[in-house]
């Protein structure tokens, strides 16, 4: 059955994900998901081929990632660890953890 599968099979497939207005990532990942489990029938000689490499598969666009500057996590965790529950810096009560009471 697999055999019968064709690159306009999985681009209807994706079409009707985002016409049912599923989120781009969410058609990403089912390709990708598609994509891995036809790349594993082939190296298992089930499929002579992956149809999948021959579908643009939708790409999300990444936001590129903020780090913490070295000195922010040792502030934040200082600040929660002596904060009283009731601090302006916490805005509401916060339970307080000491190490060794979990």
């Amino acid at each position: 059955m697999l055999d019968k599968l064709f690159p306009s099979d999985i681009k209807r497939m994706i079409n009707k994900i985002m016409d049912e207005g599923q989120s781009a990532k969410i058609a990403e990942v089912t390709c990708g998901v598609l994509f891995g489990a036809l790349s594993r029938a082939v190296k298992w000689e089930m499929l002579p081929r992956n149809v999948a490499e021959l579908v643009n598969c939708p790409k999300v666009e990444r936001k590129p990632q903020k780090h913490l500057a070295p000195w922010q996590p040792q502030k934040f965790l200082a600040l929660m660890f002596f904060a009283s529950p009731n601090s302006p810096v916490l805005q509401k009560p916060f339970p307080r953890h000491r190490v060794g009471n979990f």
